[in-house]
């Protein structure tokens, strides 16, 4: 009599098949996810690229404005906008930042126009005039040693020296005292000429105690005391004192005239002494 065969089939093994037919499954999906989303990045990637190197978008051309002693070619070189740039890889607020780093500039703003050109607006700093110390430096409306130049770079700008020993270095600021006596002085300056005909000044000379000073050049040199305030005032004493010594014929006789007064003014020279009545 044949054995009666067992049967192999459990309810574990059946459990144990469909576990390993959903984790096959997951795995396929996760694959096909993920292959799917590899070219998916692949066709935005491909399109940017695109997008990037179409002419639509890219710079055509670069306009600056409010630059008088800058260059054009100083501000583009700080720009680092590449050849045929595309408009979609820049950032116009980095842009700006990079002007400004240019001592000169004071703000700088970067913008797109409709004509897909780079519009530069550049708000220079006001130079109040140059101070000598161990070094020359350009002084902006705030005060900033913004720049070390040689004074004869800017011959048309109000030079004052007398500033060694202080230590002064570009990106510091002037001390309060001899920035207001400079802004000051500069005012009274674009509104009066001192100077007789024929004469010039050489520099102005600022003196922690005396204030300023300086040279008028005529036939013979004559040193003008002006001390640390009111200078409008005494230029314009100054403009009646040397029209009335150019009508005397006394200019080449003067030797200074000090202002540091309230009302009047010391003229000292070799004039010729009054005859006894």
């Amino acid at each position: 009599m044949a054995k009666k065969r067992k049967n192999r089939y459990t309810a574990g093994n059946g459990q144990g098949r469909g576990l390993i037919r959903l984790v096959v499954k997951c795995a396929l999906g996760a694959g096909v996810f993920f292959l799917g989303l590899m070219l998916l990045s692949a066709g935005l990637a491909h399109s940017y690229h695109a997008l990037m190197g179409s002419s639509w978008f890219k710079v055509q051309g670069i306009e600056i404005s409010g630059v008088h002693h800058l260059r054009g070619a100083e501000v583009l070189n700080a720009m680092k906008v590449p050849r045929d740039a595309s408009l979609m890889g820049l950032r116009m607020t980095k842009l700006a930042e990079r002007v400004e780093t240019l001592p000169w500039v004071n703000a700088a703003v970067v913008r797109v126009d409709l004509s897909r050109c780079l519009v530069v607006e550049v708000e220079e700093r006001e130079a109040l005039g140059i101070i000598t110390g161990e070094t020359s430096h350009l002084v902006d409306g705030e005060g900033k040693l913004f720049l070390n130049v040689e004074r004869q770079e800017y011959p048309e700008l109000l030079h004052l020296d007398g500033f060694s020993g202080l230590g002064l270095k570009e990106g510091e600021y002037l001390p309060l005292e001899p920035f207001e006596t400079l802004r000051e002085l500069k005012s009274a300056l674009e509104r009066y000429h001192v100077m007789a005909e024929g004469g010039r000044v050489v520099e102005y000379h600022w003196d922690p105690v005396e204030g300023i000073s300086f040279e008028l050049l005529n036939a013979k040199p004559i040193l003008i005391h002006l001390g640390s305030h009111a200078f409008e005032s005494k230029f314009h004493r100054l403009k009646r004192i040397m029209l009335l010594l150019e009508k005397q014929e006394w200019l080449e006789k003067v030797r200074r005239i000090d202002l540091d007064y309230k009302s009047r003014a010391y003229v000292q020279g070799n004039f010729p002494r009054p005859e006894n009545s």
